[in-house]
Formats: C-alpha cells, sequence, structure tokens
C-alpha cells in the first residue's frame, strides 16, 4: 500500500553559530517556564513567504536579533509530511554569553520565554525533536568555508 503526501510543511531551522578561542559553538535555547529540551531557533513558512524571509523572521522573533546578512541556506531533508530547510547563520561576535528572549510574532509561541546560551558544536549537542538531523550539513558548510579562507 502506498502513501500520498498531499501537503508538505516546510519548516526553517537556524543554526546560529560563533567562534571562541578557536573552538565553534552553537545557539541553543531552553524554554524558561517549561521543560521542553534543548533547541534552536525554527519555525513554519507562512503561505506565499519566501524561506530566506522565514528564516529572517523567525530569528527575529524568536531570539530578537536581526542577521539578515550573514544567512545560509544549507540544505533540506524531508521528515514525512514536513520539509526542513536549514540555515548556517553567523553570529555577532558581541553577542552576550546567554540572554532570555520573549518570543515576538504571532506564532503559537508569542509570549514564551527562551534562555538563550552557547554550547560547542563538537561533541554534537543533543537536541530535542530531532532539529540535530541537520548539524552534519553545517558542519560540512562550516568545513568548505574554513577552507575558502584559507
Amino acid at each position: 500500500m502506498l502513501c500520498r503526501i498531499t501537503h508538505v510543511v516546510s519548516k526553517v531551522i537556524g543554526y546560529i553559530t560563533q567562534q571562541k578561542q578557536s573552538v565553534i559553538q552553537l545557539l541553543v535555547f531552553e524554554h524558561v517556564d517549561v521543560e521542553a529540551g534543548v533547541q534552536v531557533p525554527k519555525g513554519t513558512v507562512e503561505p506565499g513567504e519566501v524561506l530566506l524571509d522565514a528564516i529572517l523572521r523567525e530569528l527575529r522573533e524568536e531570539t530578537g536579533l536581526a542577521i539578515s546578512d550573514r544567512v545560509q541556506y544549507i540544505g533540506s531533508l524531508i521528515r514525512f509530511d514536513q520539509a526542513w530547510n536549514f540555515f548556517a547563520v553567523k553570529g555577532d561576535a558581541n553577542l552576550p554569553d546567554t540572554w532570555v528572549q520573549c518570543v515576538g510574532g504571532d506564532g503559537e509561541d508569542k509570549g514564551m520565554k527562551f534562555r538563550y546560551y552557547w554550547v560547542p558544536l563538537t561533541p554534537e549537542p543533543n537536541l530535542a525533536g530531532k532539529q540535530g538531523d541537520g548539524l552534519e550539513l553545517l558542519k560540512n558548510y562550516l568545513s568548505q568555508q574554513t577552507i575558502g579562507e584559507k
């Protein structure tokens, strides 16, 4: 028996990284008021929205950051009825080590509080809900950037 997918929901996931003392770090968050695991900024693409616009909106709503010039699409994975679109985002060197952000926008997470902090990319952090499935894409992208800089 074959299953037919009639509608695919597009999601965007942002891997924000920075380098401190030769260690690549990934920006992650945990909910302040509930236990939902360690996560990265992500969200649903709205009807008619371009992927780049969606990730920029999600980054702004969930982190408070406006990083339009440092975002790069790195690949997609299909998860049942969802297309997960991953983006590498170069963090600003002046970002704090930790902060709490009250989520903006109109989504179901509006008003939730996320506590952001940095973790080393290696070893891979254990991200909730299979959000780490694109980390290999990120590592490949970052290694190509390093090669290009030499």
